[in-house]
C-alpha cells in the first residue's frame, strides 16, 4: 500500500461514488477500481460494500477513514510546528549556567541577537553549582549549560556535545586582608604553605582535581580545605581560611576579596555551551549558533 492508494481511498470515502471521485482524482475510472481493489486484497478487508445504485463503506472502511484522516491532520500538525520553530515561532530552552560566573560580556548580546531572529522560542536562565546544572541537564530539567570545560568529564549520564564559546585564565583569590592582596600578582610559590579552599570532589570531580594537579605542578605545598559551592568557597576565602583558584571570568561583589593573576603555570581554562546529544529540542542549534557567532567578542572582552 502507499500514498497514492491512500489518496485514492480517502476521495472515493468521500465522494461515495467512482465516476465522480475518478474525475476529482484526474484519474479514469477503472485505475481507480484497480486500485481500491488492490488496496483491500493488501489489507484482507472489504473497505466499500458496491452496487448498482451506490457505495459506501463498510464498518472497517470506516475505521480506515477516521484513522487516514487524523494521520493527515497530525501530519499537517507536526510540519506547521516544525516551521515555527524554524522561524523561530515557537519552542522554549532552559538554560543553566555555572554560579559566580560574569554573564553581562556576552549574554545581553547573545539575547538581543537571537529575540531579533527568533522572537517565539522562550528561554529560562539559572544560576546553579557545578554539581547542580549537571544534575538538570542529566535528568533533563535543562537544555544546555554554560560551565567549564573541564567539568564536562563529570556528565556520565548523557552523551555530551559542546561548543568552547570563550578562553579565560586562572586567578588566585584572597581576602582583602590578606598578605598578598597588597599586590596586584602573585608567584606560585608565595602561597607555599597556606590552605588552599577547593570545591569538594563529590560537587566537581574534576574541578577540584583542576585546582590541585595545578598548584602540584608549580611544586607547591599546601594543606586543602573543601567547600560544596563556588559561593561557600567565596565566603571562606572572605573569613580568611585561605585562598581559591577561580577563573579571570569570575564575578566577585565584594570588596573584601581580592583577584591577582598568577605569573607562572599557563593555567587557562575554557568556558562551555553543552547539551545533550540526543535531546531533541531544536531551539538547542539555534541557541549555540547564535552563542558562537558573536565568540569572538566575548573572548576579546573576557581578555581585557
Amino acid at each position: 500500500m502507499n500514498d497514492k492508494q491512500v489518496k485514492y481511498f480517502i476521495e472515493l470515502a468521500k465522494c461515495l461514488n467512482f465516476t465522480k471521485a475518478a474525475q476529482n482524482l484526474y484519474i479514469a475510472q477503472p485505475a481507480l477500481s484497480r486500485s481500491i481493489a488492490k488496496m483491500e486484497a493488501e489489507l484482507g478487508l472489504e473497505l466499500f460494500i458496491r452496487n448498482n445504485k451506490n457505495v459506501r463503506l463498510t464498518p472497517a472502511g470506516i475505521v480506515m477513514m477516521k484513522g487516514y484522516l487524523k494521520l493527515m491532520k497530525d501530519h499537517s500538525d507536526l510540519l506547521q510546528e516544525a516551521i515555527r520553530v524554524d522561524k523561530g515561532e515557537s519552542g522554549s530552552l532552559t538554560i543553566g549556567v555555572l554560579e559566580c560566573e560574569k554573564t553581562d560580556f556576552y549574554l545581553p548580546k547573545v539575547m538581543e541577537f537571537f529575540y531579533k531572529s527568533y522572537p517565539g522560542i522562550q528561554i529560562e536562565l539559572y544560576q546553579d553549582s557545578f554539581k547542580g546544572i549537571r544534575q538538570n541537564l542529566e535528568n533533563g530539567k535543562t537544555d544546555i549549560v554554560l560551565t567549564h570545560l573541564f567539568d564536562l568529564n563529570s556528565y556520565r549520564k548523557v552523551n555530551i556535545a559542546y561548543e568552547t564559546f570563550a578562553d579565560v585564565s586562572g586567578r588566585c583569590i584572597v581576602s582583602s586582608k590578606h598578605p598578598l592582596a597588597e599586590y596586584e600578582e602573585v608567584y606560585a610559590n608565595d602561597l607555599n604553605g597556606t590552605t588552599m579552599i577547593a570545591i569538594s570532589s563529590e560537587v566537581s570531580e574534576y574541578g577540584y582535581s583542576e585546582a590541585v594537579n595545578y598548584m602540584r605542578a608549580q611544586n607547591v605545598q599546601l594543606e586543602i580545605k573543601t567547600a560544596d559551592s563556588l559561593h561557600n568557597i567565596m565566603l571562606m576565602v572572605e573569613a580568611g581560611l585561605g585562598f581559591a583558584l577561580f577563573d579571570s571570568n569570575t564575578k566577585i561583589n565584594t570588596d573584601s576579596l581580592k583577584a591577582l593573576p598568577i605569573r607562572e603555570g599557563n593555567h587557562k581554562l575554557s568556558l562551555v555551551a553543552a547539551w545533550d546529544k540526543e535531546s531533541y529540542n531544536a531551539a538547542i542549534p539555534i541557541f549555540v549558533n547564535c552563542l558562537l557567532k558573536t565568540t569572538d567578542a566575548i573572548s576579546k572582552s573576557l581578555r581585557n
